[in-house]
């Protein structure tokens, strides 16, 4: 089963909307019946009230069969649930309208109840019940595990939180090994467009894994593409895969010969070019690498007569960035390492110079705060914003902009990232040591400090580090020439 991405926590007003809700159940089942389309009304006004609420989902689910024997769904489609489709629910969920939202949520409430046998329904089995949701997690696969995109934040507003939160409430209660083909199709179709985040496509990898080894999940036929996925994370190569632990691995290591970590690096770089996932055994192997021939590095790295050229040309410095940048926790930092060499942008002038002075960046307290907040303190927010760099300069096409209207800004770090790296590496430096940026428009200095409100409501924390970084800075900036251009 699939943890949900939303913690719950005791709610105090919970009584009171439980108090809310049975008063307007009781009002829907003793109203005639041309008044109970505004007691129905009513009704769902208390229902979107609870489902934000937390534990909403539960609450609603256990009111569930008062709710339809009430007369919720009369006069509609939902009346009937034996004759609904579960491919409606996708647009039905993706609704701007509030009543759209909420019945359809109610009704896949009422399948899961009756999946549950919470709820002996006349019109549909237990069964029949299982099998609908399992195509309704099917067809709304991507909303579940993607990010809001800019164009749903603003068509649905909060209603998205409903929508996605229905979702991810049906996945915990009936789990995914039903949709699972489906889900490993979702995954290479993301990695195959190498985004820099992939903690979600890690985490879809791990509950496949878990599905595999639990032996009450019966998986049938299904889920026999992902071997591929699971092995490049937790068992790339002979010496790990049984998924022995960090510690372990670090241990076997100290007493292999070169010819077996030979082995054991082509095999790491094989998994992580195939998928663009990096096993955090891989990181462990790089470290100790770090200390051995530059041949076994190149290995590690799967690098080409190209890469590996850069890495003879800046031997130095890429040690120094694997000893800062890359452990355990931002093994994915291997992937833009590679990548980075294989660019070849070290021999620009600037790079090297810029990526030392990277390596001794002292961070401002608000960028200290905002990337430990995220990712943790550890291994600390200096390696984190390195890891980012890094992955930035090796897959500057991998930049997204998270669930924010900042659209301008990420297109902004892709551009400079691949064609003007060093800028890229400066506008960092202003902005994670000083927490500024000045940038010139029309004759005009702009500061981010001094400019007004950007895009983004709120500050993003769905993104990588360069941006977590960079887009507050940008996105004000950006504002502020627009605002500079609106008499035109």
């Amino acid at each position: 089963m699939i943890e949900s991405n939303v913690i719950e926590y005791p709610d105090p007003n919970q009584s009171l909307l439980i108090e809310r809700l049975d008063e307007a159940i009781k009002q829907l089942e003793q109203a005639p019946s041309f008044s109970k389309p505004t007691k129905a009304g009513r009704l769902f006004d208390t229902v979107k009230r609870v489902l934000h609420a937390n534990g909403g989902f539960k609450i609603i689910s256990q009111h569930i069969e008062r709710i339809e024997k009430a007369g919720a769904f009369d006069n509609s489609d939902y009346a009937k649930p034996q004759i609904l489709i579960p491919a409606l629910s996708a647009p039905a969920l993706l609704s701007n309208d509030v009543y759209t939202v909420i019945i359809e949520t109610l009704s896949e409430l009422r399948f899961l109840a009756v999946t549950k046998q919470e709820y002996v329904h006349p019109e549909i089995s237990s069964e029949q019940a299982h099998h609908f949701l399992t195509q309704v997690l099917a067809v709304n696969l991507k909303r579940l595990f993607s990010a809001a995109d800019e164009a749903e934040r603003e068509l649905q507003g909060r209603l998205a939180e409903i929508s996605r939160g229905l979702l991810h409430h049906l996945a915990e209660s009936i789990g995914y090994e039903h949709v699972i083909d489906q889900l490993i199709d979702e995954i290479w179709r993301i990695l195959q467009q190498r985004p820099i985040q992939v903690d979600h496509v890690k985490q879809m990898v791990t509950q496949i894994a878990i599905c595999r080894q639990n032996p009450d999940i019966d998986m049938g036929n299904s889920g026999q593409g992902a071997d591929r996925l699971i092995s490049s994370l937790f068992g790339p190569t002979q010496a790990c895969r049984e998924d022995p632990g960090v510690e372990i691995y670090k241990q076997r290591l100290q007493s292999m010969d070169n010819a077996a970590l030979q082995y054991e690096a082509s095999g790491f770089a094989r998994a992580m070019h195939d998928t663009g996932l990096v096993s955090p055994y891989h990181s462990v192997l790089l470290r100790h690498l770090s200390e051995e021939t530059d041949y076994l590095l190149s290995e590690a790295l799967g690098l080409s007569s190209t890469g590996r050229d850069c890495l003879l040309s800046f031997s130095d410095l890429v040690r120094a960035l694997i000893a800062k940048a890359i452990h355990p926790e931002t093994a994915q930092a291997v992937y833009g390492l590679s990548l980075m060499l294989e660019r070849g942008i070290l021999y620009q002038p600037a790079m090297a110079p810029s990526l030392w002075r990277q390596l001794s960046l002292p961070l401002s307290p608000a960028a200290e705060e905002r990337l430990n907040s995220l990712f943790g303190d550890s291994p600390g927010a200096s390696s984190r914003l390195l890891e980012g760099v890094l992955c930035v300069l090796g897959q500057p096409l991998g930049i997204g902009q998270g669930n924010n209207p900042t659209c301008q800004s990420a297109r902004a770090m892709s551009m400079w990232a691949y064609n003007d790296p060093d800028y890229l590496l400066q506008m960092v430096v202003w902005a994670a040591r000083d927490d500024e940026i000045i940038m010139h428009f029309e004759g005009k200095a702009i500061s981010s400090q001094d400019s007004l409100s950007g895009l983004a409501s709120h500050l993003p924390m769905d993104l990588d580090p360069v941006s977590l970084i960079l887009v507050p800075h940008l996105d004000r900036i950006y504002a502020e020439m627009g605002r500079c251009c609106i008499d035109r």
